[in-house]
């Protein structure tokens, strides 16, 4: 009777540990994404490892297109400070990839005082029936780069900025937008030590297009919700790679058949700041 009991006992804790673990699972695997994983910024990639897997030497994630890219050879810019975007500008990878650009000239730049004092911005909102409405973020920011819910901006604002500090701090420099330039462009001018601050996407990642809204002067756009800006600061033709200074992930080491295609789908925007005065 008492080996009946213990059998009996012996099944009711197997049954009550299955339990527990079909629970266990049940909460933790089919929650919401905004549970399992950390916060998603708007321009922010939330797994820093996934990322550079996806962009690491000896992995070709695209075809490199040879005559469209004729580099051949390496360079690599020396004494390039990474400056991270986080904590303070959760979504400004824009102004901390200026901010490096900046600071490698010789710049006394602060990420924060040039997203707060030069940086031309403006939300995005939505009115009692549910339309929105915004800025032209070609030339202006879309939101507040110390949000974690903003969008961001492409070169033409970015020139601003630099513009507007470069004004005020009389640095003898010069924002130039070399947007629409060929890839093999942009690698000629780090070949020279002139860093490219470039637009790119998260995780190299197909952009997607699903944010919309007006413009005061009654203009839809649409933004490239994946959007992310790095420098471009080195590159090996030869092994078909290239080396950004990444604000949100580091110094990483990318397939330049990736980096190439990314900047070309995000219209081929790109800055690049000179010594002199225009």
């Amino acid at each position: 009777m008492r080996t009946l009991v213990k059998i009996f006992l012996a099944v009711i804790v197997i049954i009550a540990a299955v339990s527990v673990a079909a629970i266990y699972f049940f909460l933790y695997t089919k929650t919401s994404d905004n549970e399992l994983k950390p916060h998603h910024y708007a321009n922010a990639v939330e797994d820093e490892d996934s990322f550079e897997s996806k962009g690491k030497t000896g992995e070709t994630l695209f075809e490199l297109n040879r005559e469209k890219i004729k580099k051949t050879g390496s360079h690599y810019i020396d004494d390039f400070e990474l400056i991270r975007q986080l904590p303070e500008l959760p979504t400004g990878c824009e102004i901390t990839s200026l901010t490096m650009v900046l600071r490698y000239l010789g710049a006394d730049a602060d990420k924060v005082d040039i997203a707060r004092g030069y940086l031309i911005k403006e939300d995005v909102r939505c009115d009692e029936n549910d339309k929105y409405y915004g800025p032209d973020f070609k030339y202006t920011f879309a939101g507040d780069p110390e949000g974690d819910t903003s969008y961001g901006c492409m070169a033409p604002c970015i020139v601003r900025t630099a513009q507007r500090y470069i004004t005020d701090s009389e640095y003898s420099l010069s924002p130039v937008n070399l947007s629409g330039a060929e890839f093999d462009e942009l690698l000629d001018y780090v070949e020279h030590d002139v860093p490219v601050i470039i637009w790119s996407t998260m995780e190299l990642v197909e952009p997607e297009y699903k944010a919309k809204w007006q413009t005061p002067e009654n203009k839809e756009v649409v933004w490239p919700s994946n959007e992310h800006c790095v420098v471009l600061t080195g590159y090996n033709a030869d092994e078909g790679t290239v080396r950004t200074h990444d604000p949100m992930n580091g110094v990483l080491t990318l397939d330049m058949g990736a980096v190439c295609t990314r900047y070309e789908q995000l219209e081929r925007n790109a800055v690049i700041i000179v010594k002199g005065k225009n």
